[in-house]
């Protein structure tokens, strides 16, 4: 079966201990905790500085992939020829391959206000793994001075955690594509108030040193385009987003098909115009929605009822409506919640866990009804 985007990073991301084998065989409280993750077969990355004691003390490097089977998957690893310990990452070689799916980084450059998330494994929730969102809120231009490792703020703020040591060495993805790597925390009071995280721009030379594919990105945003419609004479039961909400038991979806209009005729008029900010900034702000969705889908575990993440996204778009979904060209809230359905169109969007099996269900199903 196929795996959506987050259970794809949930196996890839590996809890990282560098400690002594016997303080490891004796499962200890481990001192060096941090976060890794799968970018290839055998190849991980994590941040350079939580294996300090290898280069130091020659310690073990121990992997632990805790969601890709019932029992976690173990391995060691040591960093690859081309790494030094003076890189801000290091790649690291496992003794034996991981049978899963990987992740790949992508040619894109975060900015200010994108929306990020992660996953990872911080020390305070070291059994379970943590899912983390926020904004990135700075970006270090060249033109800047910049005097430490990162050079991307991540607003940690409105997070429950009060310390992300260990998350060190997570995936940085920013609209669904892997763009960089944590590498710190910043506290006060004794809380963390922000994360630094490394973008691909400054590490990209260590990647292809190291025999990695930096991929182009392939979510261009006029191939997302689509034909335009007639939408005022659109038979919304055969279309697909209807589908969607129909397989997760979503029933009464009367404001569902207006949104989705509305979204459809702005989309229409932007498409119809030769100002490129005005298509880039809807389409743009389509991929935040879908940044908002993919976050809230994550933690989502109801296979049949998708009414509560439904609620949940639109929620989150009001929450933000005024500011990262801030738009200068007359795109109203009610807009942004018809872009989910867009997605949903496109099959990029669902409202049960796993939402592609489910609509091939109802569909397989309904065909039979019709059959009948």
């Amino acid at each position: 079966m196929e795996l959506d985007y987050h259970e794809v990073l949930v196996r890839a991301v590996c809890r990282l201990i560098c400690e002594d084998e016997d303080d490891y065989e004796d499962e200890k409280e481990y001192e060096d905790k941090a976060t890794a993750f799968l970018v290839a077969k055998n190849k991980v990355i994590t941040a350079t500085h939580t294996i300090k004691n290898y280069y130091e003390e020659g310690t073990t490097i121990y992997l632990q992939f805790r969601n890709i089977d019932s029992t976690p998957v173990e391995r060691t690893a040591i960093p690859i020829k081309t790494s030094n310990e003076q890189d801000v990452i290091t790649i690291l070689e496992l003794n034996e391959p991981v049978e899963t799916n990987y992740l790949s980084f992508i040619e894109y450059e975060p900015e200010k206000n994108y929306m990020y998330e992660t996953y990872g494994y911080p020390v305070v929730k070291w059994s379970s793994g943590q899912p983390i969102d926020g904004l990135i809120s700075r970006k270090v231009e060249e033109n800047m001075t910049n005097n430490f490792d990162w050079d991307l703020d991540l607003d940690v703020r409105n997070s429950k955690i009060d310390n992300f040591a260990g998350l060190s060495g997570s995936p940085l993805l920013v609209n669904g594509r892997l763009a960089g790597v944590i590498i710190t925390q910043a506290v006060a009071k004794k809380k963390a108030i922000s994360l630094g995280a490394i973008s691909l721009s400054k590490i990209k030379t260590i990647l292809e040193n190291g025999g990695l594919e930096v991929l182009v990105d392939a979510q261009d945003t006029r191939s997302e385009i689509q034909v335009i419609r007639d939408v005022e004479n659109v038979n919304y039961e055969n279309h697909i987003f209807i589908a969607m909400l129909e397989s997760a038991n979503i029933f009464d979806h009367e404001l569902c098909q207006e949104e989705f209009f509305n979204a459809e005729i702005k989309r229409e008029e932007v498409d119809s115009k030769e100002f490129e900010n005005e298509v880039l900034n809807y389409y743009n702000l389509r991929k935040k929605v879908h940044s908002i969705w993919k976050t809230k889908h994550y933690s989502y575990q109801n296979e049949d009822d998708g009414y509560l993440l439904l609620s949940e996204v639109n929620e989150r778009i009001e929450d933000l409506d005024n500011t990262v979904l801030k738009s200068d060209y007359d795109i109203n809230i009610f807009i942004k919640k018809g872009m989910l359905h867009q997605l949903s169109e496109q099959l990029k969007v669902g409202w049960v866990k796993n939402y592609s099996t489910k609509l091939q269900e109802y569909l397989q199903n309904k065909d039979a009804e019709n059959a009948d």
